[in-house]
């Protein structure tokens, strides 16, 4: 159906599909011609294919059923959002050639498990082989006690030297943590949480946890222990 849809519009610059029903099994989307992508799935879908070369924005929500994901490199690709649901079962996931082709991104926003799937694919890679001078805003989802996931955030920000916002939030509670590097803004900091990031200083990275019953304290990672 999609490619049928691509063939009577061959020159369709943005496409939006929004919970469409009947791909319960596999959903692939492929052209050379849409610049905008909005993807939600629907409930019963399986697996998400996105093979679109000329993209300059996608947004993608995925849910819980969906077993793999595969976007394929977009280099023209400037503001990506992916939001990938946790799944139900293992999930299989090939995001790294997106990320390692996206160098001219100026807007990127990982929720839901994207950052830990890009951290186990980027796992055995010690540095990021692409540098993103564009890009200024991030925003992140993650498990701060998961040491994989802190490495893979490291990894980023060093690819990342003209980052100007930096938002930060655990997986289940998507309360922010906002700030300007080199100029640390903490926009809501009565969040109950654990752990929560707040700079990155030289050879260390330093943290803020803020618990409901405890005052602010400072926790300290060494970069090169987690490295």
């Amino acid at each position: 159906m999609i490619t049928a849809i691509f063939k009577a519009v061959p020159m369709l610059a943005t496409l939006e599909m929004v919970y469409c029903t009947g791909f319960v099994g596999s959903c692939r989307v492929e052209s050379s011609a849409v610049r905008n992508l909005l993807f939600m799935s629907a409930l019963e879908q399986r697996e998400i294919t996105l093979k679109l070369a000329g993209l300059t924005t996608v947004t993608l929500r995925t849910r819980s059923k969906v077993k793999m994901v595969k976007i394929q490199p977009a280099p023209k690709i400037r503001r990506a959002y992916l939001h990938i649901a946790r799944p139900r079962t293992k999930l299989k996931s090939r995001i790294r050639p997106f990320l390692d082709a996206g160098t001219g991104l100026t807007c990127l926003t990982l929720r839901g498990v994207a950052v830990m799937l890009l951290s186990s694919e980027y796992k055995q890679t010690p540095k990021l082989a692409v540098t993103f001078e564009d890009l200024w805003i991030l925003s992140l989802s993650l498990d701060f006690s998961n040491e994989s996931q802190l490495c893979f955030l490291l990894k980023l920000l060093e690819s990342c030297p003209n980052l100007q916002k930096l938002s930060l939030s655990t997986v289940c509670s998507y309360l922010p943590l906002h700030l300007h590097i080199g100029d640390v803004e903490i926009v809501n900091n009565s969040v109950e949480q654990d752990a929560m990031l707040c700079s990155v200083n030289g050879g260390e990275i330093f943290g803020l946890w803020n618990h409901h019953r405890s005052p602010v304290g400072i926790v300290r990672w060494d970069l090169e222990l987690l490295l």
